[in-house]
């Protein structure tokens, strides 16, 4: 139970992070060769801040290099979280190596 209540949330979130940052990336890269097939006017965050519009294609490059270039370090970042998540602070792990998952074979993590 205290699975479904702890680690799930925290999966699902790890992995609507982890899916929308390296779709963000191509996307935003790429934006300025598709947008113009796109009807109506385009608007975007850039309008808001009062970029000019001559150089909007230019920050939503940058903005998905950006992504590209972190999603490691993100990817990284959310696997440690659900790893922490997962063990619900136990000081010890079943680790398959230690002898699988019998009660008798844990051994506390250093």
């Amino acid at each position: 139970m205290i699975h479904a209540v702890v680690s799930f949330p925290v999966r699902v979130a790890a992995f609507s992070i982890t899916l929308a940052w390296i779709a963000g990336a191509p996307e935003a890269m790429t934006q300025w060769m598709w947008m113009r097939f796109i009807p109506g006017p385009p608007s975007d965050i850039w309008d808001l801040l009062g970029v000019d519009p001559a150089l909007h294609w230019l920050f939503q490059f940058a903005t998905g290099l950006v992504l590209l270039l972190t999603f490691p370090a993100v990817a990284k970042g959310l696997a440690l979280l659900q790893r922490s998540r997962g063990s619900f602070g136990w000081p010890w792990t079943l680790n398959p190596r230690n002898g699988g998952c019998s009660p008798a074979t844990l051994k506390p993590v250093s």
